[in-house]
């Protein structure tokens, strides 16, 4: 605030020259029509003023605009993605929704300068969708993830025979190679026999009989085939999610 200063002064009781008091009183008037004093004693501008024309170089000195943005710019460089609980996206910032941002070029041209050419289209910024996704970082050296906004994987998975650890099946249905008699039985009507080979005795009903009881040893080796399951199972693809909480993602724009 400048300082009054009038152009006379007189001492108290004395007469003064009416043109010296007008001088006096134009400068009053002068001073506060500049100054326009307001009710708290601070001063309102009368026009707009103007910063430094250069950026400041210590804590008390007044700052340009310009150097203002471009310390904010600098801070969150444009492409810089970020989660946020916001619902709506803040000023500066781009939702990842999938949505298409019109004349995006001339809009927002230092995310168009870094992004990749496959969200350019025409003079449209065409965001990549990050919602139900989650974010990877890039491997030049692995294909499923070397470029940026790749998307892959799955939510869910269903298992297949070429999924599974080799493995083999194996059981026992029984040892089907004992020997056994066919015993022809004894008692009075088996009494008068004898063996094969020899003279047959047809008395009391008898008849001619083997010399032994034991028909046979039936031990052939043979197969039964068999299955170890019930067939349960449906293929049904089931959630390979880990724990997760949802946020938006956003760009920042400049």
């Amino acid at each position: 605030m400048a300082t009054l200063s009038l152009p006379w002064s007189f001492s108290p009781n004395t007469l003064a020259d009416a043109t010296k008091v007008q001088a006096d009183f134009d400068a009053v008037r002068t001073h506060v029509n500049t100054e326009l004093v307001n009710r708290d004693a601070s001063i309102a501008f009368t026009a707009v003023p103007s910063g430094p024309g250069s950026d400041p170089v210590s804590a008390n000195q007044l700052t340009r605009k310009q150097y203002v943005d471009n310390a904010v710019a600098a801070a969150v460089l444009a492409g810089t993605v970020a989660y946020t609980c916001r619902a709506a996206a803040p000023t500066g910032w781009l939702f990842l929704d999938g949505s298409t941002v019109v004349n995006g070029q001339s809009l927002y041209p230092a995310l168009w300068a870094v992004i990749p050419v496959a969200w350019q289209s025409g003079s449209n910024i065409v965001l990549p969708n990050g919602r139900g996704r989650f974010l990877i970082g890039l491997d030049p050296g692995t294909a499923a993830y070397d470029a940026i906004a790749e998307t892959g994987g799955a939510a869910t998975v269903a298992l297949g025979t070429a999924n599974m650890a080799a493995h083999t099946h194996s059981g026992v249905t029984g040892v089907e190679n004992q020997a056994h008699n066919h015993n022809p039985g004894s008692g009075s009507q088996f009494s008068n026999f004898t063996a094969f080979g020899g003279a047959q005795n047809f008395a009391g009903g008898g008849n001619a009989f083997p010399a032994s009881n034991t028909t046979g040893t039936e031990n052939q080796q043979h197969n039964h085939n068999f299955t170890t399951d019930n067939g349960t199972g449906s293929g049904s693809a089931f959630s390979i999610l880990p724990p997760f909480m949802a946020f938006n993602v956003m760009i920042r724009a400049y």
